[in-house]
């Protein structure tokens, strides 16, 4: 069943909510959220929130900017993402990128980078896709080895821009 927006609380990390243990089947990312991220984030190096369906936590995020080459500036990128496995499918994962991009708009970025999780069938590649991201680099297809992949979202209006030049 699907979770409207509202019922979803978005929190930022903070040891005055201790952080229940989620499991979203990955376990180096439950390992993350555990013992580092209160950690990044009190020492500004990423910033994670969590998500939160009643008392339940369902989730979490954890964003930083940094310089990226391809595009030689700095961008928003989503070191993690993650719903705990027992309300996956639920729309939760949805919302949560919807923030990202909310969070992305308001702090005037343009890209939004992230390293999906490469799955036997590229499930996770092809949800991302759904999202509107983009594989940067194709050499995964031929790389059995790579665990992860770079994708991108460009956020670029150029509708909006022209509509602005069209109505002086």
């Amino acid at each position: 069943m699907y979770q409207k927006p509202s019922e979803l609380v978005f929190e930022r990390i903070s040891n005055e909510r201790p952080v229940t243990t989620s499991d979203c089947g990955n376990e180096s990312i439950n390992q993350y959220l555990r013992t580092t991220a209160l950690y990044d984030f009190y020492a500004k190096h990423r910033s994670t929130s969590v998500v939160y369906r009643g008392t339940d936590m369902v989730g979490f995020f954890t964003l930083s900017r940094d310089t990226i080459k391809i595009v030689n500036r700095q961008v928003m990128i989503v070191h993690y993402l993650a719903v705990s496995d027992t309300v996956q499918k639920l729309g939760i994962g949805r919302e949560i990128v919807e923030k990202i991009i909310y969070l992305a708009h308001v702090t005037n970025e343009r890209y939004i980078f992230l390293e999906a999780l490469k799955d036997d069938d590229l499930r996770l590649i092809s949800w991302y896709q759904d999202r509107g991201f983009f594989v940067v680099d194709r050499s995964y297809l031929e790389n059995p080895s790579m665990v992860t992949v770079w994708m991108c979202l460009d956020l670029f209006d150029e509708e909006s821009l022209n509509r602005l030049f069209d109505n002086p």
